[in-house]
């Protein structure tokens, strides 16, 4: 752990409450984690905390995460990260948020650079994220692991009450998100998981609600 500023605002944003992160990565600057709607908020949200984003990352391609990013790379002028496993989401992006929200959201963010599965890090300002693949609820998730300040980012991987993200897709895995949750449990147990929809909690806390998959 460091003294490094960490501050995490959690977000929860549109009809599916998914949770957008801003997290404080250098002196008033953050970068933007899963932007899923209402980018005006999110704004608000910045100029309150006397941030300005550096970048924005998601941590998988479901539109409920992804929605307000092309407005904030248009109001910012600042480049967009996801792995590219999801590159088939992002591009469905605009008409699943039709079907699902009656509504159109606008076009799909332009994504700077994909990363791929021989990405380990990503490095922006004061912070080092160590990029974690934790496939299963989708093919391309990722997670953001912040070693010296010891929170991580893990999307829709697993939530703080126990409950996994949706695996009945055609792409979802079931052993894939095991495999994956075990990986953050090995992360140490005062790390801070902060997932796409909830409450925040520890790996220790996890590791209780999980252990079915502590020994994958």
């Amino acid at each position: 752990m460091t003294d490094k500023p960490s501050r995490v605002f959690r977000i929860p944003v549109g009809q599916l409450q998914s949770n957008c992160y801003i997290y404080e990565v250098g002196q008033q600057s953050a970068v933007i984690i899963d932007p899923g709607d209402d980018d005006q908020y999110i704004i608000e949200n910045l100029l309150k905390s006397d941030l300005a984003p550096a970048a924005i990352l998601a941590t998988h391609g479901h539109f409920d995460h992804l929605l307000a990013g092309f407005s904030l790379q248009a109001a910012f002028n600042i480049p967009f990260y996801m792995h590219s496993a999801d590159k088939f989401l992002l591009t469905r992006m605009r008409q699943t948020a039709i079907h699902f929200k009656e509504a159109d959201p606008g076009p799909e963010p332009i994504i700077t650079k994909f990363f791929d599965n021989k990405t380990q890090e990503f490095i922006v300002l004061d912070a080092t994220l160590t990029i974690i693949l934790t496939p299963g609820h989708t093919p391309g998730s990722v997670s953001y692991y912040d070693k010296e300040r010891g929170v991580v980012f893990v999307g829709d991987l697993l939530f703080s009450d126990g409950s996994i993200g949706e695996v009945t897709h055609a792409y979802s895995s079931r052993p894939d998100t095991k495999a994956s949750i075990a990986k953050i449990l090995q992360l140490p147990e005062d790390t801070v998981v902060y997932s796409g929809h909830g409450e925040e909690a520890t790996v220790a806390e996890l590791k209780e609600k999980f252990t079915w998959a502590v020994s994958a």
